[in-house]
């Protein structure tokens, strides 16, 4: 649909029939504005972005897979080199895989949300090969109980109580994972635009993903992929002069058999783009200090330290109260040095 918020030199390819006279479903039109909006109440990631809107689905939002796999390909095409899908449906689909591949050949990064069924797979095509699976997570960076996890899942992003264009140049607020993935492909479109030198969809794709918030369990994950996406980070990640040392995850491992380490997992980000040097950790792990000394962190390194305490304590007690903070000879030019301190409450699992 039209909508303020959204250019005027959008171009159409209709691949499904609508209905004369029904209400048309304005998913698309969300998800549109998110990545490409343009006015001060809906601002999109990228609103430079020139959109290739391609309808795969009726009025009601229903498609089929033969219906998709000709939109991907239409996109393609007509020389898209972002795909952003907001759908999915359970089962791999071979259909799907070529369209996807053929995208990829032509040089396009293809997105696609991993679905809201709360499964340990994502959806189709977020599961297929050469497809960057979105999931999501809320406005503190927890992962969101609907959001499909997967153990090749590529990022997450925000899909909580996101605002969005609605019918009649209004906006409404929804939360979903077709929200998450609008801002992943909007930021690899905002890289394009705003790079001093010529890339491609993929080397923003890489530097998107090197740049996310380490998230969960260290390394990548079901629930979180490479990270949590963070946008100032990937358009800045080639400008000098920025320290932000972060406290990113405190992830609590209980002694299961075959499992390498018992204890606490702490990671430490350098989500800047300066070496730091000389810093401390100090954490305080259910009463228990510890100080560490941490390596020489180069920008967008990540540091994971582990500590074999409070383990008797959360299984005696259910919870376990974690405290870290990071001490750095640079603390008074840190960008955020809110971030440098991380608090949080272990629960154990019943």
């Amino acid at each position: 649909k039209e909508h303020i918020a959204l250019p005027d030199n959008i171009t159409h390819i209709n691949l499904a029939e609508i209905t004369e006279g029904a209400e048309v479903h304005d998913h698309g039109t969300a998800v549109a504005s998110l990545i490409a909006g343009d006015h001060p109440a809906l601002r999109g990631v990228a609103p430079a972005s020139e959109i290739i809107s391609v309808r795969v689905a009726d009025e009601t939002g229903i498609s089929d897979t033969f219906t998709l796999a000709e939109g991907i390909i239409a996109a393609a095409d007509n020389g898209a080199a972002i795909i952003n899908i907001a759908m999915g449906s359970p089962g791999r689909s071979n259909v799907l895989q070529n369209a996807v591949n053929y995208a990829h050949e032509k040089g396009a990064v293809i997105f696609a949300s991993s679905g809201n069924e709360g499964a340990e797979r994502a959806s189709s095509p977020a599961m297929l090969d050469n497809v960057v699976s979105v999931g999501a997570v809320d406005g503190i960076g927890q992962h969101l109980n609907f959001s499909n996890q997967d153990p090749n899942l590529s990022i997450s992003a925000p899909g909580l109580e996101i605002f969005a264009a609605a019918e009649g140049d209004s906006r409404f607020s929804f939360s979903g994972t077709s929200a998450a993935v609008a801002y992943p492909s909007g930021t690899i479109a905002a890289i394009i635009s705003e790079s001093q030198n010529l890339i491609t969809p993929q080397q923003a794709l890489d530097i998107l993903i090197a740049n996310t918030n380490e998230a969960g369990v260290p390394g990548s994950d079901p629930a979180f992929g490479a990270g949590i996406l963070d946008i100032g980070r990937a358009l800045n990640h080639d400008t000098p002069g920025i320290y932000d040392l972060a406290v990113a995850s405190h992830n609590f491992a209980l002694p299961e058999e075959n499992q390498p380490f018992a204890g606490l997992q702490i990671t430490v980000e350098n989500r800047g783009t300066e070496t730091v040097r000389g810093s401390t950790l100090d954490v305080n792990v259910g009463g228990q200090n510890f100080s560490i000394n941490l390596p020489t962190l180069n920008g967008a390194a990540r540091h994971t330290t582990n500590i074999a305490a409070g383990i008797n304590q959360l299984q005696r007690d259910g919870t376990l109260d974690i405290s870290s903070n990071i001490s750095t000879p640079e603390q008074a030019t840190d960008s955020k040095p809110q971030n440098n301190t991380r608090h949080d409450q272990i629960t154990a699992s019943p």
